[in-house]
């Protein structure tokens, strides 16, 4: 006893002793050392709303906005600047205010640590800086504040453990540190916190176990730690915590069966209003005291590993939601009809997700389930039958989601009551007929998505009344007729999929209309026309997929201006033409197709056709690539470039340029020559003309005119050079009159090159004009007359001036068949320089022997 006594005096001395070191380290702490405090404090902010401009030094800050002082003195009782866009720190002159019970912060901008010395804010009893940018650790001294009942943290980045120090705050009812970046485990120390009502740590980085120590708190009503990194099994003792309103533990890593808790003394969760348990590695089946919770509103199961008969939940009389998506539920016919027996007594139900599971069978009409029916999700099921019936009784629905089964049948027309109807998915079914006229009604729906299945006839027109459309899905269907104009010009869609149908016609013009579309999929259809330019208005544009169809004439030049263009395929098409260069603006282009149409011209070889991983143009024979490379890598022809043409300029120019001048003097040479003996024969010359009924001067617009523009019904029929038209002359001009004159017109098919090359000088003088004869000697006349047939008219020469016009005879037919062949519409088969040179080098020779 005397050894007690003496520790007890010792304790004292030792207190007494303590507080004197304190009052000579603090200084005397009033009124005035909270106002500097506080202007300590605004100078180190920003204060964009002016919120602290009266905080000035000549009035009082108990009259100062956000400030409350004590009723019996002038010391800062509570300081509550939210939501004012103040930046800066949190100043340690903070601490001075040691009569402060609040601290509100919350909503701004605040940043740096929270370092502030709490063992002299004592009686601090709310701290919320929630929605601000403080890092760094929690402050483990905030056990210090003994009378704090709230602390709000979350939305910051603090970083670090929790301290598990805070176990020690005994009247703490409140404490929030979700969405920062904490990680370690939750303290075991929480389950001191007999206070304690609601518990968030959600979106942070904890590790560890649930501890079972929380199922201590008899007052606790929310547990809120969703999107974290917990794993293990789902504590027993918290299924057991009859306070228990809100439970979520989403997107963790939990595992195992949910606990089955000792029957005796189990409440059976009472009071559970919302349970959120999706998305761990929960499994086993769902135990009876969930679905005996009577009081549950909110159950969201889904994204787990729970199996079994798909439970019924026909105690859950206020069950408003309920999520079982995306487990191993598995049924048949009759579970289905006792599920949904089930749901009868659920007279509130807004929410069903029962999607991605095991249920097979056909399922039952829902017309008895709750008329407030907003979301209904069966799809991605092995269900079967017909367009489940009674539907059309939720008026109020907004999303109706049956895709992936396999249903049959039509789809039934009292869609077209659903007027709040926002999502329509029956995609990857087996309905069958003509889609129906549903969609008048229908102007909420933003997404219509109707592929793989079997639908037939024509795209419905009315859906260019469902003017909030953002993704319309057709596609794998057997739809035939064109696109209609109608949906062109729904400005908010998005993605048009119209892949592998029957359509035809063109693209509309009005496709340029669609200002916010990204993907347009009109692949594998029979679509024709040209690819018009007016495509480029779809500024927003990532996907273009035209390819399998017969899309005809030049890729347009305004494909290259669509900047975000990611994928673009235009392959097994008809389109001709060169690739344009504009493509090369393309910086976002990730994939090109152009394969198998009919381009030709040069490869340009910029941004993404300079990577040939990235873009295909097989199938296009008429291609070719000036870099060498490239045109390797491609398997083309390599292109004459200009820089070589301009190597041989000088070579190819010269020697042409003398040999066409020396042909142009003999050509001189023996016009001048025949036309001395010329003069001898112009009333026989005049006469053969007649004979042929020529007249001196016709014009290209005059032949025009009297073929009717080389009309179908006035071709007299075709050759191996060209087509002969019947032509008609019914006035005349240049004083000559070709009044009612009737003559044989031919037009020569430049593309036939090979045969040009072959035709003899008789062929040659037969194709011409024959006033490019008249005045070179009557042997070129008889020539031209008995190649036409008519040889009465034919003058004889003598032999030297034969022998002249002869060789005259065949220059001008080589000179004219060369011409022929140098305007060959393709550059394969026309001449190139170097033969051209030769062949004009072959006729000097000639002339001159």
């Amino acid at each position: 006893m005397e050894h007690l006594k003496f520790l007890l005096l010792l304790f004292s001395l030792f207190q007494v002793h303590l507080n004197t070191c304190m009052s000579q380290q603090l200084p005397d702490l009033d009124s005035m050392t909270d106002k500097q405090a506080l202007l300590s404090f605004k100078l180190q902010l920003s204060d964009p709303q002016n919120a602290l401009s009266g905080w000035t030094q000549n009035s009082s800050h108990c009259n100062w906005f956000g400030i409350t002082c004590t009723t019996n003195g002038s010391r800062v009782e509570s300081l509550q600047l939210g939501s004012l866009g103040l930046v800066g720190n949190l100043a340690p002159s903070l601490s001075n205010l040691t009569s402060l019970t609040t601290l509100n912060l919350s909503h701004n901008l605040f940043h740096g640590q929270f370092r502030l010395e709490f063992s002299r804010l004592s009686l601090l009893q709310h701290i919320d800086l929630r929605n601000n940018s403080i890092n760094g650790t929690v402050p483990a001294s905030l056990s210090l504040c003994q009378n704090l009942e709230t602390l709000r943290l979350q939305g910051n980045k603090f970083t670090g453990d929790i301290p598990s120090q805070l176990g020690n705050l005994q009247r703490l009812t409140i404490l929030n540190f979700s969405i920062n970046n904490l990680t370690g485990s939750i303290p075991s120390t929480f389950g001191n916190l007999s206070s304690l009502t609601s518990l968030g740590l959600a979106r942070n980085m904890l590790t560890g176990e649930i501890p079972s120590e929380l199922g201590q708190l008899r007052n606790l009503q929310q547990i809120q730690l969703s999107e974290n990194n917990l794993s293990g099994q789902f504590p027993a003792s918290i299924f057991n915590m009859s306070s228990l309103v809100f439970l979520s533990v989403t997107q963790n890593n939990l595992s195992g069966n949910l606990p089955i808790p000792p029957a005796d003394g189990f409440q059976a969760l009472p009071n559970l209003i919302q349970v959120f348990l999706a998305l761990n590695r929960f499994e086993g089946f769902v135990p009876d005291y969930i679905l005996n919770a009577s009081s549950i509103e909110w159950l969201d199961l889904s994204r787990n590993r729970f199996q079994g008969p798909i439970p019924l939940f026909g105690n859950m009389r206020k069950l408003t939601k309920l999520d079982l998506g995306q487990n191993l539920f598995s049924s048949n016919t009759s579970r289905n009809f006792q599920f949904i027996d089930s749901l009868a007594n659920c007279t509130q139900l807004e929410y069903l997700m029962i999607n991605s599971n095991r249920l097979s069978g056909e399922f039952p009409s829902v017309a008895n389930l709750s008329s407030d029916m907003q979301h209904f999700c069966i799809s991605d099921n092995l269900l079967s039958g017909g367009f489940p019936q009674g539907i059309d009784k939720f008026q109020n629905l907004i999303s109706l989601s049956i895709e992936i089964n396999s249903f049959t049948g039509d789809i039934p027309r009292g869609i077209a009551t659903l007027r709040n109807l926002q999502s329509l998915l029956v995609y990857q079914n087996m309905f069958s007929g003509e889609i129906p006229e549903i969609f008048a009604n229908l102007t909420r729906v933003s997404d219509i998505a109707m592929g793989n299945n079997q639908f037939s006839g024509k795209i419905p027109i009315c859906l260019g009344d469902c003017q909030q459309l953002q993704t319309l899905d057709l596609s794998w269907n057997r739809l035939n007729g064109s696109i209609p104009e109608e949906i062109f010009k729904l400005s908010n869609l998005n993605y048009l999929i119209l892949v592998n149908n029957m359509l035809s016609g063109p693209i509309p013009s009005e496709v340029g209309n669609l200002k916010q579309l990204q993907v347009i999929d009109v692949s594998e259809n029979n679509l024709f026309g040209n690819l018009t330019p007016s495509i480029s208005g779809c500024s927003v544009l990532l996907y273009l997929n035209i390819s399998v169809n017969n899309i005809s004439g030049e890729i347009p030049n305004s494909l290259g201006s669509i900047m975000p263009l990611e994928v673009l395929d235009l392959s097994y098409n008809n389109l001709s033409g060169p690739i344009p260069q504009d493509l090369e603006n393309l910086e976002s282009l990730q994939m090109l197709n152009l394969s198998f149409n009919h381009l030709q011209g040069e490869v340009p070889t910029g941004n993404i056709f300079s990577n040939s991983s990235l873009f295909s143009i097989y199938g296009n024979n008429e291609l070719c690539s000036s870099d060498q490379e490239i045109a390797r890598n491609l398997e083309l022809p390599q292109c004459k470039t200009e820089g070589r043409e301009r190597n041989h300029l000088v070579r190819i120019l010269v020697p042409t340029a003398g040999g066409t001048l020396f042909i142009c003097l003999v050509f001189c040479f023996v016009w001048t020559l025949i036309s001395r003996r010329k003069k001898k024969r112009v009333k026989s010359s005049k006469s053969s003309l007649s004979v042929k009924g020529l007249p001196p001067l016709i014009s290209y617009s005059d032949i025009q005119l009297a073929t009717g523009n080389f009309a179908a019904k006035n071709l007299l029929g075709k050759g191996g050079f060209g087509s002969v038209y019947e032509a008609r002359f019914n006035n005349g001009d240049n004083g000559t009159s070709t009044k009612n004159l009737t003559l044989a017109v031919k037009v020569l098919d430049l593309q036939q090159t090979k045969a040009v090359r072959a035709m003899d000088r008789n062929q040659v003088f037969e194709t011409v004009d024959p006033r490019l004869l008249k005045n070179h000697g009557s042997s070129v006349q008889s020539s031209f007359i008995t190649s036409s047939g008519d040889s009465s008219d034919g003058i004889s020469i003598n032999t030297d001036d034969d022998h002249i016009g002869r060789k005259y005879e065949e220059c001008l037919a080589a000179v004219i068949r060369v011409g022929l062949c140098c305007a060959a519409q393709s550059a394969k088969d026309r001449l190139s320089m170097r033969e051209t040179l030769t062949k004009l080098h072959d006729m000097k020779k000639y002339l001159l022997s």
